[in-house]
């Protein structure tokens, strides 16, 4: 985490991610010095970024939120334990899908001109094809397969950016018409 992003953050949080990172002094330290501190700690110890935290303490509010809420309600609903931590279950769960999908964004977002990318083409079929344009405003790829025909495909259609030689074997078998289950997929097969 950059001096910029810890310098957004609020006093109060600044002091929950230097207790977390139990760093001595915390209690009287100004922002600015909460700041230096936390940044330097993170330059030295790299095995807990700061951004682990921070969603970790997400995660915790989220539950707290939920929790406050539910006991405003107590007096007028009867809420059984196990709805309430069904409920908590889903908060945490929709939480960590949204950061997957920011960093899978992120993922595709970075990717240059000229790396291999598999896509979901109109019908759902996945292909792969290299990327020869980028509008990051629209959120949109120009694609090109080996076979010269061209794709518009915006970000989310976009299953995976290939970094090496190989594809992994999920995105593997779903180039090759191969459903999870093992047995070609219905469109593969009228191919």
């Amino acid at each position: 985490m950059q001096a910029k992003e810890l310098e957004a953050m609020t006093r109060d949080d600044l002091r929950k991610l230097a207790k977390e990172r139990e760093l001595p002094g915390r209690g009287s330290m100004t922002k600015a010095q909460l700041v230096e501190a936390l940044a330097d700690d993170c330059a030295q110890n790299d095995s807990k970024p700061i951004s682990d935290v921070v969603a970790q303490q997400d995660e915790v509010q989220a539950v707290e939120e939920v929790t406050t809420a539910q006991t405003a309600f107590d007096g007028d609903l009867e809420v059984s334990d196990k709805d309430n931590e069904s409920f908590k279950r889903g908060m945490m769960k929709e939480r960590e899908e949204k950061k997957k999908a920011e960093r899978h964004i992120s993922h595709v977002e970075n990717a240059q001109i000229g790396a291999i990318v598999a896509f979901k083409d109109e019908r759902g079929k996945v292909r792969s094809a290299k990327i020869v344009k980028r509008s990051s405003q629209k959120r949109k790829l120009k694609l090109q397969t080996a076979y010269g025909l061209d794709f518009v495909v915006s970000y989310d259609d976009i299953v995976w950016v290939r970094n090496g030689d190989r594809w992994p074997r999920g995105i593997y078998n779903l180039l090759k018409g191969i459903g999870e289950n093992g047995e070609q997929d219905a469109q593969a097969q009228d191919n």
